[in-house]
Parts: structure tokens; C-alpha cells; sequence
């Protein structure tokens, strides 16, 4: 089975309906990588694999809208 957002860049609660939801570190943490995958996009010359992210992270689904594949 092979799951896609409807919306890129969307972290997920919880993968099914009545499961149990991922914990708020957890969901910081997916969109710190989402930030990173983005990154890495616009700047294929450099190694974002040990950047480190400090503050809050913007909502993932508004800044990966403009990502080109």
C-alpha cells in the first residue's frame, strides 16, 4: 500500500483514523526534515544531512508549495 498527502508538505496526526496521533516532538521533527528536504532541493551543491534546526518550524504545507521537483 503506498500512502500520498493530498497536500505536499502536510505532516500527518496520525496515518489512519482512530489511531493513535504523533506525539508534538515528533511532528517537530517531521517538519525540521521537510525543511531540510527543502533545502537540499534548492541547493543541490551542499549537505544539509547534519544542519541542524533551531526555533519553530513554519507549517511545512505553505513552504513546499513553490519546491520544484
Amino acid at each position: 500500500m503506498i500512502l500520498q498527502k493530498a497536500v505536499e508538505g502536510a505532516t500527518w496526526g496520525g496515518v489512519f483514523k482512530g489511531h493513535e496521533e504523533a506525539d508534538a516532538t515528533a511532528t517537530e521533527a517531521d517538519k525540521k526534515s521537510i525543511l531540510l528536504e527543502r533545502f537540499q532541493s534548492e541547493h543541490p551543491g551542499f549537505d544539509f544531512r547534519g544542519a541542524d534546526v533551531t526555533g519553530t518550524v513554519p507549517d511545512a504545507s505553505k513552504f513546499m508549495q513553490g519546491m520544484r521537483k
